[in-house]
């Protein structure tokens, strides 16, 4: 059935990943997972990885730090990157502002049985 979804949508799923972080989930079937998320000023994830899914991180408004297999990017709004599967990599806030993009995930994440593998910084040589 359709229905609309969005950030403002009382019926959206949604959950805090850490403080000051936020998900929307927008879209999440066999094919693709797609999610709205805000990270606070001077936010990151931890390093992990997916064993079976590749994502696509799209900057809606502000500027992502993402460190992928050691290599670090600056994306500003308006641009993308994509992470293969079994590649470690992070998002991270750097600025004074917040940070509000897409993550696409493909396959679906209610289909693969192991989400994410979390790594120290010891499990990845940078």
């Amino acid at each position: 059935m359709a229905e609309v979804v969005g950030t403002l949508q009382q019926t959206t799923p949604s959950y805090s990943w850490a403080e000051g972080c936020q998900a929307w989930i927008l879209n999440n079937t066999e094919t693709a997972t797609i999610k709205e998320e805000l990270m606070a000023p001077g936010t990151r994830e931890q390093l992990h990885l997916h064993k079976a899914m590749e994502q696509f991180f799209y900057i809606l408004e502000g500027a992502a730090v993402i460190v992928l297999e050691g290599r670090t990017f600056q994306l500003n709004a308006g641009q993308g990157l994509h992470i293969g599967a079994k590649t470690a990599h992070f998002i991270e806030n750097k600025s004074d502002a917040s940070l509000r993009f897409l993550v696409i995930s493909t396959p679906g994440e209610n289909t693969v049985p192991e989400k994410r593998r979390l790594l120290n910084s010891e499990d990845h040589t940078h």
